[in-house]
């Protein structure tokens, strides 16, 4: 990659993407995380939107992406990433684990 390109794909790139992933969650009205991998050595950069309903899928998804000779998206970008998007996962859940309605009509409250 040329250092344009390069710039582009380390400073533009995730900003689109971000957007977008912004504009999905308000057409959808749930939350959507965001994983990106910029490989200006490879000459790829990666973007993966998804929502808690589909974070198997996306796991599944990034091995077929590690298994396509033609892509630069590796067994290790799969591993790395697949990682974070478990832990995003067990950060959510003991977050809405906790999450508890505030109780109505106690005592005191007008």
């Amino acid at each position: 990659m040329t250092k344009s390109e390069t710039d582009w794909a380390k400073e533009v790139f995730p900003s689109l993407i971000f957007k977008r992933a912004k504009e999905l969650a308000v057409s959808l009205g749930k939350e959507v995380s965001v994983f990106i991998s910029v490989k200006p050595d490879k000459g790829g950069a990666y973007a993966f939107l998804y929502d808690e309903e589909n974070r198997t899928e996306t796991i599944l998804v990034l091995g077929r992406f590690a298994s396509n000779p033609e892509l630069s998206f590796t067994w290790y970008d799969v591993a790395v990433l697949s990682q974070k998007i478990r832990q995003e996962g067990q950060k959510q859940c003991l977050a809405k684990r906790f999450d508890f309605p505030s109780p109505q009509g106690e005592v005191g409250d007008k």
